[in-house]
C-alpha cells in the first residue's frame, strides 16, 4: 500500500512547525528587527533562547509539532534539547505564567512559538512578550481583534487555518454511515479554543442536510482522554441506545 499521503502529511507537519519557529527566531542567524523591519524594535537578538509553549506531549499531534521544533533547532546546529518546552497542561493561567517566567529567566533574549491554549489568553501572552522585548509567533488561538501588525515587531506572526470544513466533511461521512438517521453526541475541545469552536460549527453545518439525525448533546472534553472517557460515560448514562454516532473534536479525546 502506498504511504504517499502519510509521508506527505508528516513532512508538511514538520515544515509548518519549522516555519513557525523560524519566523519567531528571525530566520535563525538573521537579526530579528532586520528580518521583519520596523525601527521600533530593540537591538537585534543574534542567539535567542527558543521555546515552544503548548499543552502536552502525550498527544500524537503535539508530539509531532514538538518534533518539528526539535528538527528546527538542530538545523541551527543546536542540540534538540535546547528547545525549551513550556507545557501548560491545558491551563491558560499556567501558559501565561510559564511564559513570563521564561521571559524573566532569559532577560527577554528569547523567541517563543506558542499555542495560547484559548483565544483570550493570546493578548496577555503577546503583551508580556512585547514588554520584555522578546519575539513570539502564535498558532491556532487568538481573538479576531488581535493582529501582529497592531502589536509591532515583537509579534512576528500568527498561523491558523479553518477546521470548519474538515469537521463538516467528517460529520457527513459519519452521518452516511449512520444511514442518515439516529442520534449523535459531540465531544469537543476547550470551550474557548478556536479549533474546538470551528469543529462544532462544522458538525452543525452538516446536520442541516440530515433532518433525521438529532444532536443529543455537545460538551467540552478539553482535548483530554480521561475527560473524554468521563463525558462519554455520562452521555451513555443519559441517552443509552439513542446514541448511534459519536463525533469527537479529537487530539486525545477519541482514545477515551
Amino acid at each position: 500500500m502506498s504511504t504517499f499521503i502519510k509521508d506527505f502529511i508528516e513532512r508538511e507537519t514538520v515544515n509548518r512547525r519549522n516555519f513557525l519557529l523560524a519566523t519567531a527566531t528571525g530566520m535563525g542567524a538573521m537579526a530579528v528587527p532586520f528580518a521583519f523591519g520596523g525601527s521600533a524594535a530593540r537591538a537585534a537578538i543574534s542567539d535567542p533562547a527558543i521555546a515552544w509553549s503548548y499543552r502536552d506531549r502525550a498527544s500524537a499531534y503535539w508530539n509531532s509539532i514538538v518534533s518539528g521544533g526539535e528538527a528546527f533547532v538542530e538545523s541551527l546546529s543546536k542540540p534538540k534539547d535546547s528547545l525549551v518546552s513550556l507545557i501548560n497542561e491545558g491551563s491558560s493561567e499556567k501558559s501565561l505564567a510559564d511564559i513570563k517566567a521564561f521571559l524573566a529567566k532569559t532577560g527577554g533574549k528569547c523567541a517563543i512559538a506558542c499555542d495560547a491554549n484559548d483565544s483570550p489568553n493570546a493578548r496577555p501572552v503577546v503583551e508580556a512578550v512585547r514588554e520584555a522585548g522578546a519575539y513570539i509567533s502564535t498558532i491556532w488561538n487568538k481573538t479576531d481583534d488581535l493582529h501582529p501588525w497592531d502589536i509591532g515587531d515583537n509579534y512576528v506572526s500568527h498561523m491558523t487555518w479553518s477546521d470548519e470544513k474538515p469537521a463538516e466533511q467528517t460529520a457527513r461521512i459519519l452521518f452516511d454511515a449512520m444511514g442518515g438517521k439516529g442520534g449523535v453526541v459531540h465531544l469537543g475541545g476547550i470551550a474557548a479554543n478556536n479549533p474546538a469552536i470551528e469543529r462544532l460549527n462544522g458538525l452543525k453545518n452538516a446536520l442541516k442536510d440530515f433532518p433525521d439525525i438529532e444532536l443529543l448533546d455537545a460538551q467540552p472534553a478539553d482535548w483530554d482522554t480521561t475527560k473524554g472517557t468521563e463525558l462519554m460515560a455520562s452521555f451513555l448514562t443519559r441517552f443509552g441506545d439513542k446514541i448511534t454516532g459519536v463525533h469527537c473534536a479529537n487530539d486525545n479525546i477519541a482514545y477515551g
